[in-house]
């Protein structure tokens, strides 16, 4: 699977360098769809014939173009279900600290002689 999304982005990169496009412009689903439907055209056609396919595909992405998208200043994150249970007051210290190091409380086994 991830290298079919892999093959994908690589024919998304290809159109939009041979269209000199922004690679973000190129639509991924779109992209999804043609290659699964060319992946039927490549099996039906002779190897002679299928010789323009590739091409023909990358002119294809290459029309197909998403809309310019604004900048995400923070990354998409789920929002969590709320808790049954009250929420830490602000004074609360987050974790416990220990004096001394991570070390300090390993038991270490002994070295056999």
């Amino acid at each position: 699977m991830l290298l079919a999304h892999y093959a994908i982005r690589g024919l998304m990169l290809r159109s939009a360098q041979q269209h000199q496009l922004d690679p973000d412009r190129v639509s991924f689903t779109h992209a999804l769809h043609l290659a699964q439907a060319s992946v039927v055209e490549f099996q039906l056609l002779p190897t002679w014939c299928a010789s323009d396919l590739p091409q023909r595909l990358l002119e294809q992405l290459g029309q197909h173009v998403v809309p310019v998208r604004r900048v995400r200043w923070s990354p998409r994150a789920a929002r969590r279900a709320r808790s049954k249970f009250p929420q830490r007051k602000a004074d609360t210290p987050q974790g416990t600290t220990f004096p001394g190091t991570y070390t300090d409380y390993l038991d270490l086994l002994p070295v056999p002689a």
